[in-house]
C-alpha cells in the first residue's frame, strides 16, 4: 500500500501557515504511513495552479494519485489525524 501524501501549501508571510507547519512536522515524526510535501506558493506557481490553491494554508491529502481531502485555513492536529485515518485504508 502506498503512503498518503499530505501536501501543505503555505507562504512565508502567513503566521497561520507557520503554526500549521509545526503541527505537520510533529505528525510526520510520529507516523510512517504519510509523506509530507510542503510547498511555498511563491516557489511553485504551476503546482499551485494544478491543485487550484486559492487560500492559505491549504492542506491536500492525496491517495493513489487522487485528491481525497482538502482542508483550508487553520487546522488542529486531531482533525488532521482523523482525516489521515479516514483515508489511509
Amino acid at each position: 500500500m502506498s503512503k498518503l501524501k499530505l501536501m501543505d501549501f503555505w507562504s512565508p508571510d502567513c503566521h497561520v501557515c507557520e503554526n500549521l507547519l509545526k503541527v505537520l512536522h510533529e505528525i510526520e515524526a510520529e507516523r510512517d504511513d504519510i509523506e509530507l510535501i510542503t510547498t511555498n506558493v511563491f516557489d511553485d506557481i504551476d503546482l499551485c495552479m494544478e491543485y487550484k490553491i486559492q487560500e492559505l494554508p491549504t492542506l491536500v491529502i492525496v491517495k493513489d494519485g487522487e485528491i481525497v481531502c482538502r482542508m483550508l485555513g487553520s487546522q488542529i492536529k486531531e482533525d488532521i489525524l482523523e482525516k489521515i485515518e479516514e483515508f489511509k485504508s
